[in-house]
């Protein structure tokens, strides 16, 4: 993704700036922590709209429409209301571009959008203004909205545009053992096994895929190098 690597050092100092609240903070949340803006710099963002629309019923397009709520709630302290039609107020809007238009039917939106990509468009229309998040997936939809969250959360304006994945496989290497051993691993033991087994509780998994996805990445190898033929049974994969 073209902006895959601004997200990624946006992480890694999130990660390192955090240093100095070690004893207040763990570091397990990334920059999805959502630290609250300082009042003068959250100024900036006051006219932002206070409804998300989710076009969509698909889980992966409701979690975006939550995370956009989660992520303006902390940073700046507001409350959005969630809704599936469109109110008579200034709104966020998320879904497919056909889905938008039959919201907006004076919106030039794309028609189709690169797989996984997505289009953020400001657009004024009836005395409102739309910030309208557009993708032709789930995955897309979520990808826009923590490009906003991660514009505000580097206090940055704001700005229309599209972007999109140049490889359709964006994974990272875990080198784990089902024993609960980590390749070459220096912080702490496996989120994935433990004992032979997978986990019984994945809680961590999901904050940790959550993490990935909210810097482009959409996928993980849990094992290493070291391939076992245990991976390959029902109880690992089913």
């Amino acid at each position: 993704m073209m902006r895959l690597h601004n997200a990624v050092s946006l992480v890694l100092s999130t990660l390192l700036g955090m240093a100095a609240l070690a004893q207040a903070e763990t570091g397990a949340e990334g920059w999805l922590r959502y630290a609250p803006l300082p009042a003068e710099t959250a100024q900036q963002y006051r006219k932002l709209p206070h409804h998300v629309v989710e076009t969509s019923e698909s889980p992966i397009a409701r979690n975006a429409a939550n995370e956009l709520t989660r992520g303006l709630h902390s940073m700046l302290g507001e409350n959005l209301q969630l809704s599936a039609t469109l109110p008579a107020e200034d709104a966020f809007i998320i879904g497919t571009p056909g889905e938008i238009r039959h919201l907006l039917p004076a919106l030039t939106a794309p028609s189709t959008i690169a797989p996984e990509g997505f289009s953020i468009t400001q657009f004024a229309a009836q005395g409102h203004t739309y910030w309208v998040i557009a993708s032709g997936t789930g995955r897309g939809e979520l990808y826009g909205v923590f490009h906003i969250l991660e514009q505000i959360a580097q206090q940055k304006p704001l700005a229309s545009g599209t972007d999109f994945p140049s490889s359709p496989i964006r994974w990272v290497n875990q080198w784990d053992n089902f024993d609960g051993t980590i390749e070459r691993g220096y912080g702490g033991r496996s989120i994935f096994f433990d004992n032979g087994h997978v986990r019984p509780d994945l809680t961590r998994v999901a904050e940790y895929g959550r993490l990935l996805a909210s810097i482009g990445l959409n996928g993980a190898t849990v094992n290493n190098v070291n391939s076992n033929l245990h991976t390959l049974e029902p109880e690992m994969i089913g």
